[in-house]
């Protein structure tokens, strides 16, 4: 029997089927990689037009607090800008007692509307009067919007500080190791007690916030632990003129021994002083007394067994300590350092004869510092006020008086006694300067008639 042989090439025809199936396949799979493409394309560019949005909104918050810091509207003005010629004036706010609302168009094309309302007065923690006004601004990128809020708060004038408590920080708080704060205390933030820190007086946290207390630490009583109804505001430092008008030639006449009025030293040599920078190091077991009314530093270090003393006086000496973007930024600037030995001794017996004012930055980093020792044996009496540095009492440091600050560490055996002399203490400035208390976003339309619904 002949073995029969299938007959190949009549099937040839199945190739084209074959081809066709596999194209289609293959054109199914561009078509599905082709639509994630352009979905992850559009939500990367809705990503992308969600954070112009939002930006576009912060940017009308930022807007709506520069202006009404620059024109100084009353309570029930507002800040407007026309729009073709850009110049800033006043209005009068609308019945329902938000300003009319004010759009502008950014440089990347995104824009922003802001309302802002009218100031209202509240009661701040430790015998504060402030001024508060809401912002809503809403921003728009290609169609996306994104809605945000702010509450922004100033010191009546003349602006007033956290007075009753002899430590306030913007941050949170805690007091350890040794440390004794004889007086109240008080935070934005939570309040921590341990590790045998004492608080004798009120420790009163921020809204919602709490303090704890463990590992050996103490409160007298009969003391207060309950939250502040709002938070502490914390207003700029208003130096006015005295970076250019100020007392600082006294040192320089103190260091020559020629001209008058001037300053007093011992050691003279071991006092590093540039009047030109405005950096001042006495070290060296030197001793430099201050006569002037105000002095402006952009950096202050007493260290190595030296002394800057402040004579018997009734007048408030007050010593400004620069921003660093106002002394070139360079390392240690805007900064205080008592250290090894040093102290600043007032001879005088209220913290109110001697105010240091510390500028700080938002963008750098500066310190005010007590340790290693430094204002021992007498102690310091004075009043330390630094809303965005961080101030360290620390290593058996001894302060009278009151520190207000962004942050504060208080550890290692060191001591502050509350001195209520402060509380007759103001900045000075009658002008009112808001800041950012709080921020949130809010829905993207309002839920009703009112400019802050939904938020």
């Amino acid at each position: 029997m002949r073995l029969r042989i299938p007959d190949l090439a009549g099937e040839r025809a199945i190739a084209l089927p074959i081809a066709l199936a596999v194209l289609t396949s293959v054109a199914g799979l561009a078509t599905v990689a082709a639509r994630a493409a352009v979905v992850t394309q559009h939500q990367a560019y809705r990503d992308t037009s969600t954070k112009r949005a939002i930006q576009a909104a912060v940017s009308g918050l930022n807007a709506a607090t520069y202006r009404t810091n620059l024109l100084q509207p009353n309570g029930q003005q507002c800040v407007v800008k026309d729009g073709a010629t850009g110049a800033l004036g006043l209005a009068t706010v609308q019945a329902d007692g938000w300003c009319a609302a004010q759009t502008e168009t950014l440089s990347d094309g995104a824009s922003f509307s802001m309302r802002v309302s009218a100031a209202t007065s509240v009661s701040g923690g430790g015998g504060q009067d402030l001024l508060e006004r809401k912002v809503v601004a809403t921003g728009t990128s290609s169609n996306v919007t994104r809605r945000t809020e702010m509450i922004m708060r100033a010191a009546a004038a003349p602006e007033s500080f956290p007075l009753d408590y002899a430590l306030v920080s913007k941050n949170d708080l805690a007091v350890s190791n040794n440390a004794l704060a004889d007086g109240g205390v008080a935070s934005n933030g939570d309040i921590t007690i341990s590790n045998n820190g004492r608080v004798c007086g009120n420790a009163t946290p921020g809204p919602g916030n709490e303090v704890t207390i463990s590992n050996n630490g103490t409160m007298c009583t009969p003391s207060s632990t309950s939250p502040a109804a709002i938070p502490f505001n914390f207003p700029p430092v208003d130096q006015g003129s005295a970076a250019t008008v100020n007392d600082n030639a006294r040192i320089t006449r103190a260091k020559t021994g020629t001209g008058s009025p001037r300053d007093t030293c011992s050691n003279c040599g071991n006092i590093s002083w540039n009047e030109g920078t405005r950096v001042l190091r006495a070290g060296n077991n030197t001793t430099l007394t201050l006569t002037g009314d105000v002095y402006s530093f952009c950096s202050l270090t007493i260290d190595n067994n030296s002394t800057l003393r402040i004579a018997a006086r009734s007048t408030p000496l007050r010593i400004y300590i620069d921003s660093p973007e106002n002394c070139g930024g360079g390392a240690g600037m805007g900064s205080v350092l008592v250290s090894n030995n040093g102290l600043i001794q007032n001879m005088n017996n209220s913290p109110a004869t001697l105010q240091l004012y510390v500028l700080g930055s938002t963008s750098v980093n500066t310190t005010v510092a007590i340790a290693n020792n430094g204002s021992t044996g007498a102690g310091t009496t004075l009043f330390l006020y630094a809303p965005n540095s961080v101030a360290t009492l620390a290593e058996n440091s001894y302060v009278t008086g009151s520190v207000i600050a962004k942050s504060i560490i208080f550890n290692n055996n060191a001591t502050i006694v509350y001195n209520a002399s402060v509380k007759s203490l103001a900045s000075g400035s009658t002008i009112p300067i808001y800041s950012q208390e709080t921020y949130k976003e809010c829905a993207s339309q309002p839920s009703g008639t009112a400019p802050d619904s939904g938020c």
